[in-house]
């Protein structure tokens, strides 16, 4: 059994063994808490930094449900980014294609309404409806830009509005025709031109040139009638039959009086109505290029010419030069009088006959008694 010093001097031997272990954990803490310390702040520091760089050959984006919302991938070696509704269906999906991007959209039912696409030098924007139907096209490119509407279930183009090498074009037509309504307009002027349903021509309305012109054409492209301005000589109108050949025009003549003009079917003169620079009108008749009755008037009265086959006077009838009264002359081809039925100084009646040279005559009249 141990004495009480005995045990005193064990437990003091506990003592000092128990303060010198609290010592060296006491040294092992303090040493261990600045490594702590530091890497607790590289980790808090690496916690709140992005990344600069994500690599991946798929990225998909889900919503709440784990549902994909996007995907971005590589296909064929392009790059492709599709999007989804929230019902699941690929509404947008911006890629490419071998003339440069490529962008497209559907309706919630799948049909294609909308896409951008590169298209050579050229850019393409489609809308269309509900149905799929393309409604509405534009182009811009180099050499080209336009719009185009379409519609019905065979995609009819109904307005298309376009520019080319400094000319621009609007082309509206009605459901199922084409070409209805055309208006072009360049450096040289505007036009405009009307179709039938068929796509025929029947009107042009034009300012190209120096003056303005109409025409009206019958189906078949034959022109009917003209109405139009000559820069030198005014307006004129012309009339056309079904051949084409112009069967009457009025209008101006050289001095600027008016001028109406009848035509055979082959377009070939046979009448003409025309002033005359000194005053009055001049009926006229023509075979050809000759002409072979002239009727006419000014101011010393009416003129009766009557030609040969050649178009030469052989019969006149007018006032008088010597007389007060009329006369009627008969000539030869060469233009020689040879008999004249007249009134003579006296107020009487006179028949004179001529010889084939005109330089003698014989008279019978009242006034020779």
């Amino acid at each position: 059994m141990m004495t009480i010093d005995a045990r005193l001097q064990t437990l003091e031997s506990e003592m000092l063994r128990l303060r010198q272990e609290t010592r060296r954990w006491r040294r092992i803490a303090l040493g261990l808490a600045v490594p702590i310390t530091v890497l607790a702040g590289v980790a808090a520091t690496q916690a709140s930094r992005v990344p600069d760089v994500i690599r991946t050959h798929k990225l998909e984006i889900v919503d709440a449900q784990e549902k994909v919302v996007v995907v971005a991938n590589s296909v064929g070696g392009e790059g492709r980014i599709d999007v989804w509704n929230g019902r699941g269906s690929n509404v947008i999906r911006l890629g490419c294609n071998p003339d440069g991007g490529d962008f497209l959209m559907w309706s919630a039912k799948g049909k294609n309404i909308a896409s951008l696409y590169a298209q050579g030098e050229s850019v393409n924007a489609e809308l269309r409806s509900a149905a799929g139907d393309c409604t509405l096209m534009l182009r811009a490119g180099p050499d080209a830009s336009g719009m185009s509407v379409f519609t019905g279930e065979n995609n009819t183009e109904v307005v298309a509005l376009g520019m080319r090498a400094g000319q621009s074009a609007l082309d509206l037509g009605a459901v199922g025709s084409a070409h209805g309504a055309v208006i072009e307009g360049s450096s040289q002027g505007g036009i405009v031109r009307l179709s039938n349903a068929t796509g025929q021509p029947l009107a042009l309305v034009s300012g190209a040139g120096a003056a303005g012109r109409v025409e009206v054409s019958l189906p078949g492209a034959v022109t009917a009638s003209i109405l139009g301005a000559d820069a030198t000589r005014g307006g004129f109108a012309e009339f056309r039959n079904t051949t084409g050949a112009t069967a009457a025009s009025i209008g101006t003549d050289a001095i600027g009086a008016g001028a109406l003009q009848l035509n055979m079917s082959t377009g070939a003169r046979v009448a003409g109505l025309e002033t005359n620079e000194g005053g009055g009108a001049t009926l006229s008749f023509w075979e050809g290029s000759r002409r072979m009755v002239g009727l006419g008037c000014g101011a010393s009265g009416g003129l009766l010419n009557l030609c040969d086959g050649e178009g030469r006077p052989v019969i006149v009838a007018g006032p008088a030069n010597d007389a007060d009264g009329g006369a009627v002359s008969i000539r030869s081809g060469a233009g020689i009088q040879l008999a004249r039925l007249g009134v003579d100084v006296l107020g009487a009646g006179e028949v004179a006959v001529y010889s084939g040279t005109g330089t003698s005559k014989r008279v019978l009249g009242m006034g020779a008694r």
